[in-house]
């Protein structure tokens, strides 16, 4: 799971009366996440518990004033004009900075309704003898100024869709279809299967070689349509993992692959990069983008990610649509 979506306990910082609210202040969380709390609740350098956006709270105890049903998605909001991506509340006596404490409030991350257990019986084994994982990126806000430290750097900037996370991969002879956390039957009436299809990826995955991984967004089953739908759904692939070495492909390999990419935004020193690119339209449909993705074009390691170096930055329109 990334470490962008656990609840935590870190620090508040640059606590200031709200412009427009007397009765409310604005703080900041992990170097870039906006929080919008209590007037004189929180000084700069309190200890607080973050909770994230998307994030399962349930609406009892000390959280019955989000009301709702059993649970409340927690959601960026802009409130008298100011922009604010999760709440805080305070840390207990004993909490350290970095304790992922959702557990002990009976929080969770929020999974979209295809993920959320409904597996229409089509449910396939998991592949013996390689590890796939579950895709997740780390947000800007919180980690580029610790991942992206050479402003000449050349970076590739793609265009986030919001669709349904899929990843597809030729193993022992055939077609392993996916979605982000769970393996689906090629025969079933799913979205995954259907781009299958209509993609030919059983043929392009083999042409691969065995283990490796696409993954792709399938498009038409969120709000967010790109003027597609569920029956006959889009795809575009975002990134290719050789599964069996675990090696990332680089920007120039992805392009072989003979399959629709994610819109390319940018390429060039990462000193270029504007963050307006999160907002505004899609370069694909006529209506809200929700934001860009940001890697090298050669893949490296990340010693503050522990792991590649690769980052997401939502846009404040698509989070508040």
């Amino acid at each position: 799971m990334s470490k962008e979506s656990n609840v935590r306990v870190t620090r508040i910082y640059g606590v200031s009366k709200h412009p427009n609210a007397d009765l409310l202040d604005i703080g900041t969380v992990d170097g870039g996440y906006p929080v919008i709390t209590k007037r004189g609740e929180y000084c700069d350098g309190d200890t607080v518990v973050y909770v994230p956006v998307d994030t399962m709270v349930p609406t009892d105890g000390e959280f019955s004033w989000l009301g709702g049903g059993a649970q409340h998605r927690v959601k960026a909001k802009r409130l008298r004009g100011v922009f604010s991506m999760g709440l805080v509340i305070p840390a207990l006596a004993g909490d350290s900075i970095g304790d992922v404490v959702g557990e002990r409030y009976g929080m969770s991350k929020y999974e979209p309704p295809s993920e959320q257990g409904v597996n229409d019986g089509l449910l396939d084994e998991h592949p013996v003898g390689i590890g796939v994982p579950i895709y997740d990126i780390e947000g800007w806000r919180k980690y580029s100024a610790e991942v992206f430290t050479d402003p000449e750097e050349i970076v590739v900037v793609t265009e986030k869709l919001h669709g349904a996370n899929a990843r597809f991969m030729f193993w022992e002879g055939r077609l392993r279809v996916g979605s982000r956390t769970q393996w689906k039957l090629l025969d079933g009436e799913n979205p995954w299967s259907r781009v299958a299809r209509l993609y030919c990826l059983a043929e392009v995955c083999e042409s691969l070689g065995e283990g490796v991984v696409i993954f792709g967004e399938v498009l038409g089953v969120q709000d967010l349509r790109y003027g597609v739908d569920s029956a006959n759904p889009g795809f575009r692939i975002f990134d290719i993992l050789d599964a069996k070495t675990y090696r990332w492909w680089n920007d120039a390999e992805i392009d072989t692959v003979p399959l629709p990419r994610v819109p390319v935004l940018y390429r060039g020193p990462v000193k270029g990069v504007d963050l307006a690119w999160a907002e505004g339209k899609s370069t694909l449909a006529n209506h809200v983008r929700e934001g860009f993705v940001i890697t090298p074009v050669e893949q490296r390691f990340s010693t503050a990610l522990g792991s590649r170096a690769i980052l997401k930055l939502q846009g404040e329109g698509y989070l508040t649509r």
